[in-house]
């Protein structure tokens, strides 16, 4: 069965009951399990959960109240010897469906527990009044599953990137802050420093705070924090009083050398500590640099989604196909989920095929295992220069990813990629082209870029072997390239360097130009040869050599010859 075409099974799975679809999709998944486990026991290397394509559904093994909204759940992994297979400052996208709702709610949270810890994953979730994923999550008891739709990638750290960082953290947001920190104090040969702001509403916000100062105690040298609690009740000690303000933070943190700030919290405190179109945040009067500063997205993250989810609801399968609704989905480009995937997810969902989905996802280890069907959705919704890069990848693609179109070259050539390499897009050969490949008459004036004419623009080889019906470059053409002109050759029809004199540009190339140059001299040296015979002279000089006649003066003298001749032939004159 799994040997089938990618169509075959595409149809026999459509045309099945609701129930075979279920039986293939756990069939497979048990089969995509046994493959994973028997490839990775051969390569001696733990098999990672969240590295594959396709949903993974986990089931809840513990849970614990940390205050009064705000819970510590555990997940076992199928294998115990697997790891999680994330990277350090991810996070994982949840799908929750809470009950009377039948279209799926998206979450992301970022895991607080050691990502290469095996056989399980530790989340911290936070409930927040009429929160559907929160709320549904908080309502799980060991047993349960919960459903991961997709891995997010954070900010790429390297050790030692930065002698000193700073951490400031707001509310929930402490949990990628804090795995952060984890991985860099956990981790022998990155000695970074650490200094962490945490502010809190209450007391009992202060979360992980009994890891945090265990962190103080074990690295004294390289952690150190500061809370900072804005409605603390009764006495209070061990933190601040009030919000993250720049008098706070004046007196922990340095814009030094390489000293980069990693920010998490609500979208009001990160707007007014990295700052937004309207004003400058506090960590630029400060000193740092838009390059120092790292926000983590997932306060934004989750209201885009969140956002995107309540329009699908509204909408049809062929609306969610339009532009305006893929555009929303570009938002989440810069935050680490791919635009496509999500979009599959939510047609599948919309169109009732999440099983259905399931089933073709489980089987696809990478993309070149997806169905052709779908890659060309993929592909629908790709800019121009993901799929030039996509069908280069592989033979597959290149066979099966159909080129982008004229009009989506030219768009992509005023992108700043393409103004920065200096790109342009061909007319005949529907390629984007660096300029050098083109002459100066097309890609100035009317066919420069953003001008109405571009359109019109074909390159040089496109021009020198045109297609049929259309009529491009000559025999005798002169192209100017980067101001250095070439030529179709009329004597020998090569297209090469041409040739100039007197600096005008001549219909032929300088091989051919000095060839008959050389030719012209022998002549001219030979005609010197006969003249000198003719006249007796020993000198080489020209000034007793009487010039060769001109065409117009053989032309006279044989005139003359002729009019002689008739005037001394018998009879002539007579009447």
């Amino acid at each position: 069965m799994f040997a089938m075409s990618r169509t075959r099974l595409l149809q026999s799975i459509t045309g099945r009951s609701a129930a075979a679809v279920t039986l293939l999709g756990v069939g497979a998944y048990f089969a995509q399990s046994r493959l994973i486990s028997t490839a990775n026991a051969e390569s001696n290397e733990p098999p990672k959960v969240f590295s594959g394509f396709g949903f993974t559904t986990l089931r809840l093994q513990s849970t614990k109240d940390v205050n009064h909204n705000t819970k510590r759940l555990v997940f076992e992994f199928p294998d115990q010897n697997a790891v999680s297979g994330l990277s350090l400052t991810s996070a994982l996208l949840t799908m929750s469906r809470p009950e009377g709702r039948w279209f799926p709610v998206l979450r992301p949270y970022t895991p607080i527990g050691d990502l290469n810890q095996e056989g399980q994953i530790e989340l911290m979730v936070k409930k927040y009044p009429n929160g559907k994923a929160s709320s549904h999550i908080h309502s799980l008891v060991p047993g349960d599953t919960l459903t991961f739709a997709a891995a997010i990638k954070g900010h790429t750290w390297t050790p030692n990137q930065s002698r000193q960082i700073y951490l400031i953290a707001g509310g929930a947001g402490i949990t990628p802050i804090y795995q952060m920190a984890q991985g860099i104090l956990n981790n022998p040969a990155d000695k970074t420093k650490i200094n962490l702001v945490f502010g809190v509403n209450t007391e009992q916000d202060l979360l992980l705070r009994e890891e945090l100062e265990s962190f103080k105690t074990r690295f004294p040298d390289r952690f150190d924090y500061v809370y900072t609690v804005s409605h603390p009740q009764g006495q209070h000690g061990g933190f601040k009083k009030g919000y993250v303000t720049e008098e706070l933070l004046r007196d922990v943190v340095r814009a030094d050398g390489d000293a980069k700030v990693f920010v998490c919290g609500p979208p009001a405190m990160e707007d007014s500590l990295v700052g937004s179109r309207s004003q400058v945040g506090i960590l630029a009067r400060l000193g740092f640099a838009k390059d120092q500063i790292v926000r983590f997205y997932l306060y934004k993250c989750s209201a885009i989604l969140h956002h995107i989810l309540s329009q699908a609801q509204s909408t049809t399968p062929l609306e969610m196909a339009s532009t305006p609704f893929l555009t929303k989905l570009t938002k989440l480009r810069n935050l680490g989920i791919s635009q496509n995937h999500l979009y599959l997810r939510l047609l599948a969902l919309k169109r009732g095929l999440h099983t259905i989905t399931t089933a073709i996802m489980s089987q696809a280890s990478t993309i070149c295992d997806l169905p052709t069907e779908i890659l060309l959705i993929i592909a629908h919704h790709l800019d121009a220069f993901s799929l030039i890069w996509l069908q280069r990848s592989c033979q597959l693609f290149r066979g099966t990813i159909p080129s982008p179109s004229h009009l989506e070259l030219m768009e992509a050539e005023i992108t700043q990629f393409g103004f920065q390499n200096d790109l342009y897009a061909c007319l005949d050969c529907l390629r984007l082209r660096p300029r050098a490949k083109f002459a100066d008459n097309m890609v100035k004036r009317k066919k420069a870029k953003l001008r109405y004419n571009a359109k019109q623009r074909w390159c040089v080889d496109c021009g020198l072997n045109p297609r049929p019906g259309t009529n491009r470059y000559t025999v005798g053409n002169i192209i100017t390239i980067l101001e250095k002109p070439y030529v179709i050759c009329l004597e020998c029809r090569e297209f090469r360097e041409g040739a100039s004199e007197i600096g005008k540009s001549l219909a032929v190339c300088r091989v051919c130009r000095r060839s008959t140059k050389a030719i012209e001299e022998r002549a001219e040296a030979e005609r010197r040869a006969r003249r000198r015979e003719t006249w007796g002279s020993d000198s080489d000089s020209d000034e007793i050599i009487p010039p060769s006649p001109t065409p117009s003066e053989k032309y006279m003298n044989m005139i003359q010859a002729e009019a002689a001749m008739y005037m001394n032939s018998p009879g002539a004159g007579s009447d």
